[in-house]
């Protein structure tokens, strides 16, 4: 009998700790969110859930009165976290819905951002993000929520899962604070050296600002840059799902001027690796500053490489110069459709020169030229040639 007893007292108190609901089953027991699932899209490698943080005991969860409904859900098994901004940015709260194998997948995730110190008395500072934006991942585990971020506010973070087999998930949640160069006025400045430059980024929680210029994007993210050589150069980043990056020259953001010219799905073994690829080519000169924008339409983007290199496939050749009129231009580009493709040539006499003409910098049709004993002299390229916008004189020796 006592034995009996015993057994019976000891399942007792096993069954009574397994449906004790956590202590943020409560809105007043309300926990910081742990450091491990708050992160900032300025680190590297960094995605919106951080699947190493696993919300505890949810399955033991309840639902107060006056709790807020979530989705238009009454919710059913709710915890609390709070968080105080330690800057005023764009966040994404993610929930991440696991089941086990053979586990139906009816258990649906809910998650919202209030703020406010009584539970009858919250606003929901959250919108969600439409399922689109998260971009090839199962929707019907995932929500996440957009929210601006004001720095010192507290802000109060709700998960829940509702549905027949909800007591059997496991809940992973995630914080992330968007990058510092989300914005125009801060943006990320770095100098290209030598070959080339790559700049870790991501996009996760980035957004767009008032008076950025449209480019159908949902987020966007801002760097400057210099160069130290002159030459042609190409912007492309590690990841083609990103949009082509796009090149601006100017100080204010109501006033950029866009610069650059696209060199669509370029495949090149060596610098792209093999990969089909968007690219922007420029030519840059030492001492300009130059825009870029990198837009993206899924909140949930991860690491992502930008690169801006030199461009193997036209070197400025020192030798002549080349000019049209009076004005240096390299590569030269016709922007006047009427405009003959002339050469204004100032070189050494008695030479022969190799004219290249191009319609994408990648294919040249060349055409011999010999300089007479003066040292300006004109080439009309119209007659019989084709009027291709890229013009290049190159010196055999």
């Amino acid at each position: 009998m006592r034995w009996w007893v015993f057994t019976s007292s000891l399942v007792g108190i096993l069954l009574h700790a397994v449906a004790t609901p956590p202590v943020n089953d409560a809105f007043a027991g309300a926990i910081p969110l742990p450091d491990l699932a708050v992160r900032s899209a300025n680190a590297v490698g960094v995605s919106v859930l951080d699947t190493r943080y696993q919300t505890p005991n949810l399955a033991s969860a309840t639902v107060e009165t006056n709790e807020p409904p979530i989705d238009g859900v009454a919710g059913a098994h709710s915890l609390w976290y709070s968080w105080t901004a330690p800057v005023t940015c764009r966040c994404v709260f993610a929930m991440l819905a696991s089941m086990p194998v053979g586990v139906g997948v009816d258990a649906t995730p809910h998650l919202g951002v209030y703020t406010g110190d009584q539970l009858d008395r919250l606003h929901l500072e959250s919108r969600l993000v439409p399922p689109p934006r998260f971009l090839g991942y199962e929707t019907n585990r995932w929500r996440l929520g957009e929210f601006l971020a004001q720095q010192g506010n507290v802000y109060r973070l709700r998960v829940d899962v509702t549905g027949r087999n909800a007591t059997n998930v496991n809940c992973f949640i995630g914080l992330t604070l968007a990058a510092t160069n989300d914005a125009f006025a801060s943006r990320k400045v770095f100098s290209v050296k030598g070959s080339g430059t790559s700049v870790p980024f991501s996009t996760a929680a980035a957004s767009l600002e008032n008076g950025e210029p449209p480019t159908g994007a949902q987020a966007s993210l801002w760097f400057e840059f210099s160069v130290s050589e002159a030459g042609a150069y190409d912007v492309y980043t590690d990841y083609f799902e990103i949009e082509l990056p796009t090149l601006f020259q100017g100080d204010r953001l109501d006033s950029l001027q866009r610069i650059g010219w696209p060199v669509a799905e370029v495949v090149d073994s060596t610098l792209y690796r093999g990969r089909t690829n968007s690219i922007t080519r420029f030519y840059g000169n030492p001492g300009e500053r130059y825009i870029l924008l990198v837009t993206d339409d899924t909140v949930i983007g991860g690491y992502n490489g930008l690169n801006v290199v030199r461009s193997p496939l036209y070197d400025p050749v020192p030798a002549p110069s080349v000019r049209l009129g009076q004005q240096l231009i390299g590569p030269p580009r016709l922007n006047v459709s009427t405009m003959r493709p002339a050469l204004m040539v100032e070189g050494k006499p008695n030479r022969l020169y190799d004219i290249q003409t191009s319609t994408d910098l990648r294919e040249w049709r060349h055409w011999q030229w010999y300089l007479s004993t003066e040292t300006n002299s004109a080439v009309d390229l119209e007659n019989g040639t084709p009027p291709d916008p890229f013009l290049r004189v190159v010196a055999p020796d």
